[in-house]
């Protein structure tokens, strides 16, 4: 058991649980406020393509964040039962889970890649895209494309905040953001590709944060080491990260899905421009939220730990300290 007390981040993950959770959930911060700040820069270049084109992106936005749900739902379910197993001491175990982690995120696009892509004109036109169905089709096509690389370059950092190398997941995601921030006026602008260019960008940014984890995984610089073998899709194990993983993705995808409504409702009494004006404004408040999903992030991985070694009251603790701190971080 040697390799558990020597590992500094695992160490951190199995020890005090308000220092893992403030260990943790700095970086999480960190790599949140860049997607945001990401996402507006975004916004930003696409607006000088017009409303029809920024409306577009206030469409398609609910459907690309099911893609997002579903990547950040699983990948919740494999961090908490890699931690889990991680606090248990089941070395072999948490190994497994990581790799079949991997091995759903390719599932789960087999079956929404296929389905996102006949339905997009029909559900996109339902969902009030009108004038803008062109703009909103040339955005949401390359998306649903690459919806395996986007689920990727969520799982991946989340396994590492499952074995508590929270930075490197942060590295991940500021890398990603940094490839999409340089990359949205080169193919908008400079490539002339209008508004596919933001996805375009976005699969591009997203493809390299997920190279770059598991860049760490083949060279075997992390704590979990990947094996050819355990990537066989196990029952069991599936099970375990779908106990969890599955209702925060069924969460996570109704409460975009209801942005859906709120567009639709919007594009009733208003034009594509009122639409634009509403998504950049959330895009903004979005940003308040930031303190609390870092803190819950952590706490998964923490409570995770904390239940495998089966220091309950610590569990309680943990839980008890995430929403006070959230509360007034708010």
């Amino acid at each position: 058991m040697g390799e558990f007390a020597e590992n500094k981040e695992v160490g951190v993950l199995l020890g005090d649980p308000k220092k893992a959770i403030k260990s943790l959930s700095v970086p999480i911060a960190v790599a949140l406020l860049l997607q945001q700040a990401n996402m507006m820069v975004s916004t930003v270049w696409v607006t000088g393509l017009g409303s029809g084109a920024l409306a577009a992106l206030g469409i398609v936005n609910p459907f690309f964040c099911v893609i997002l749900a579903i990547g950040n739902g699983l990948g919740i379910g494999a961090s908490a039962a890699l931690a889990r197993n991680i606090g248990m001491k089941r070395l072999t175990n948490a190994e497994c889970v990581a790799a079949q982690g991997l091995t759903l995120m390719a599932i789960a696009a087999v079956f929404v890649t296929p389905i996102m892509l006949i339905t997009a004109e029909p559900v996109l036109a339902f969902a009030g895209a009108g004038n803008s169905i062109t703009h909103s089709l040339e955005y949401a096509r390359p998306l649903y494309s690459c919806a395996f690389i986007i689920m990727m370059s969520c799982m991946i950092p989340s396994l590492l905040r499952g074995e508590g190398a929270a930075k490197r997941s942060m590295y991940t995601q500021v890398a990603m953001a940094i490839t999409n921030m340089v990359l949205d006026p080169i193919f908008i602008y400079g490539m002339n590709m209008g508004v596919a260019g933001a996805a375009w960008a976005m699969i591009v940014a997203s493809l390299v944060a997920t190279l770059m984890g598991l860049y760490w995984y083949i060279r075997k610089t992390t704590f979990i080491k990947l094996r050819i073998g355990d990537f066989r899709p196990r029952a069991l194990y599936i099970k375990d990260i779908m106990s969890v993983g599955l209702p925060q993705t069924m969460e996570l995808s109704i409460m975009y899905l209801f942005n859906m409504v709120y567009n639709f409702c919007i594009l009733l009494i208003g034009s594509a421009g009122v639409l634009s004006a509403y998504m950049i404004v959330w895009r903004i408040i979005y940003l308040v939220l930031i303190p609390a999903q870092a803190v819950g992030g952590a706490m998964v991985s923490a409570c995770s730990a904390e239940f495998g070694m089966r220091r309950y009251d610590m569990v309680k603790k943990a839980f008890t300290f995430s929403v006070r701190f959230s509360l007034i971080s708010m």
